[in-house]
């Protein structure tokens, strides 16, 4: 969020859920233009993309984005790489509603190959039950 600001300076548009764009606002960040909703579509030249919110985990307003056409999943900070041993800066989450939303896009999209998670390797599937996993131990 801290680079919206900069981003608009340019006159590069940025795109937010109404849930980021009240983040952004009172936090400072500049207000991107609040065009996503719950679930959208979108097709940004030959490339159909799609913006999924799963709910409350990593943060507030985290949301995956959808690639279809090459199943690739891009999962930001709600998906924890294979190499992390815990689930990070806690700051904003909400660990009791995280495991539900990232049940959530394991259902939604079962023929992911790519997963991308905020840090570290991308990998498949086992990202997101390695995620469960984290959340569910007690050392979280």
């Amino acid at each position: 969020m801290a680079g919206v600001s900069s981003f608009q300076k340019r006159k590069i548009p940025v795109y937010s859920t109404q849930l980021t764009a009240k983040l952004a606002k009172e936090n400072g960040y500049g207000i991107p233009s609040p065009i996503l909703d719950i679930q959208t579509r979108l097709s940004l030249g030959n490339v159909s993309v799609e913006v999924f919110y799963p709910g409350h985990g990593h943060s507030p307003d985290n949301i995956v984005v959808w690639l279809p056409d090459t199943h690739i999943l891009f999962g930001g900070c709600l998906v924890k790489a294979l190499e992390a041993e815990d689930l990070g800066n806690l700051r904003d989450a909400n660990v009791m509603e995280w495991e539900s939303a990232v049940k959530r896009v394991l259902t939604r999209y079962p023929d992911a190959e790519v997963v991308v998670p905020g840090h570290g390797n991308w990998g498949k599937l086992d990202l997101l039950r390695h995620t469960i996993r984290l959340l569910v131990s007690p050392n979280h």
